[in-house]
């Protein structure tokens, strides 16, 4: 239950990130930056008798059928609820504050903020195991229809809406939407990487016992051991290597000190780990 109450809130969360950095940022400044989004955008300029939220909710409901017919039991419940919340987050937003012009003339600032909420948003869900809906589930079908990746086939529609917007906006407007197709990419990218990234720790001891057991029981984690030899002072040792979430890396850290003074540390980042306890 708790681990199905903390999803829920983490797809909430970046539903509700991504829907803010469509609304405030994406819609005033017609940055066609693919997705839903980038289709509401245009089809709104074409058809202005329809709001873009009301697009942006048509346009999900659509994908999210089309997604039920070809992917079948495959089609996830959480991207099911992200297309709502974020359908529902950009309605409430389009009735209850008004924006219809950026909030500044720094467009280039906007676009960074654009790109900085919805890729924040964006990793947040599918961290979660979610996905914001829209062209993504077309990426998924074609994933499963073809030989392309999720991320190959993904780039592709986006930019194609993108570059979509040159004759309905003009040319800047289509290049800061390619831009943004480009950053938005790098952006979700590197939230999963720092959602996902542990410490691994290289330690040199003589007393391994102890620390392994810290580890074991403590931190509940596992570590590897290997002989190892000195090369200054020939002393042979015992070395331990260990991959810890961040916080727990720091609490192993500042007991390896209590346990034996002389051991020798290093700490390095790692975005993949896989396997459990042996």
């Amino acid at each position: 239950m708790k681990k199905i109450i903390t999803q829920i809130f983490l797809l909430t969360f970046g539903s509700v990130m991504f829907a803010a950095g469509i609304y405030f940022f994406r819609m005033p400044n017609n940055f066609v930056v693919g997705g839903a989004s980038g289709l509401a955008i245009i089809f709104s300029k074409i058809f202005p008798y329809i709001t873009k939220g009301q697009f942006v909710t048509i346009i999900n409901v659509i994908c999210v059928i089309v997604g039920l017919i070809f992917l079948g039991k495959s089609f996830s419940w959480k991207t099911v609820y992200c297309s709502i919340v974020y359908s529902v987050v950009v309605m409430i937003l389009e009735q209850k504050v008004k924006i219809n012009v950026p909030f500044t003339d720094e467009t280039f600032t906007e676009l960074i903020l654009s790109v900085i909420l919805c890729g924040v948003g964006a990793g947040i869900v599918i961290n979660a195991g979610g996905s914001t809906g829209g062209i993504e589930i077309f990426a998924l079908i074609v994933k499963k229809k073809t030989h392309y990746t999720v991320g190959n086939a993904l780039m592709l529609f986006n930019l194609i809406v993108a570059i979509s917007a040159a004759w309905l906006f003009g040319l800047k407007t289509c290049f800061m939407s390619i831009i943004g197709v480009l950053a938005h990419s790098i952006i979700v990218d590197k939230v999963i990487q720092w959602l996902n990234s542990e410490k691994l720790m290289l330690i040199v001891a003589e007393n391994e016992k102890d620390i392994c057991d810290f580890i074991n029981n403590e931190l509940e984690g596992c570590a590897t051991v290997m002989s190892s030899v000195g090369s200054y002072s020939n002393n042979k040792n015992r070395f331990i290597m260990v991959a810890l979430e961040p916080k727990k890396a720091s609490i192993l850290k500042k007991n390896i000190r209590k346990i034996e003074q002389d051991a020798f540390v290093v700490s390095m980042d790692t975005f993949e780990t896989l396997g459990g306890r042996m």
